[in-house]
């Protein structure tokens, strides 16, 4: 069994190894972190929404499907990696729009350090049906080391002219210019990337 924290146990319903359902007009709230290797599918029914929040830790290889199966159905996503030394964090996520008025909003950021590795990709699929659907994907990730490496790839597939849907990518590296700044304001270097790091992870948001 995959363990997942939730605000309402009752709620999310596990169907099979790893394959979750939210019912029908239910609310949940998840927060939780994740290594190794996960294989994930949650299912939301009409008039659903969801909230999850996860953090990759150590190596991690995440794969989370969401089906957007129920009318008016809703998932906001948030994913934050932080990999460190040799690490590798890898974040697949494909959401599913099957119903007609459903809302995807699914934010991937990571940080990698040293000499580690992040993947983020992910995938959001508006079918024929999914009338008036609306979906924001962003990958997103920052370099702190300089043999650091990261993949940013959202993509879109929308087989329905009327929903709304956008994508946002970006890879850089930390900026001298931020830090030297802040180092002017009585931080350290090490204190000063730490702070450009949590802004950019939205850790306070």
């Amino acid at each position: 069994m995959t363990e997942l924290e939730t605000s309402f146990p009752k709620d999310l319903k596990e169907q099979g190894p790893g394959i979750f359902f939210l019912e029908e007009g239910k609310n949940a709230s998840l927060k939780t972190s994740m290594t190794g290797e996960k294989d994930i599918k949650i299912l939301l029914g009409r008039d659903s929404h969801l909230d999850f929040a996860l953090s990759l830790e150590k190596n991690a290889s995440i794969n989370i499907d969401f089906q957007l199966t129920g009318q008016n159905s809703s998932v906001d996503f948030l994913s934050i990696s932080k990999a460190q030394k040799t690490e590798i964090q890898k974040s697949f996520i494909t959401i599913i729009h099957s119903a007609p008025f459903t809302n995807s909003i699914a934010k991937s950021k990571a940080v990698a350090f040293d000499s580690a590795s992040v993947e983020l990709k992910t995938i959001a699929r508006v079918e024929p049906q999914a009338h008036g659907s609306i979906s924001r994907v962003e990958c997103k990730a920052l370099l702190l080391g300089e043999n650091a490496k990261a993949k940013a790839d959202p993509i879109l597939e929308i087989l329905n002219n009327d929903v709304e849907c956008s994508h946002a990518a970006s890879i850089r590296e930390i900026e001298k210019e931020k830090v030297f700044y802040l180092q002017t304001r009585g931080l350290n270097e090490n204190e000063a990337k730490a702070l450009i790091v949590e802004g950019f992870l939205g850790i306070n948001d």
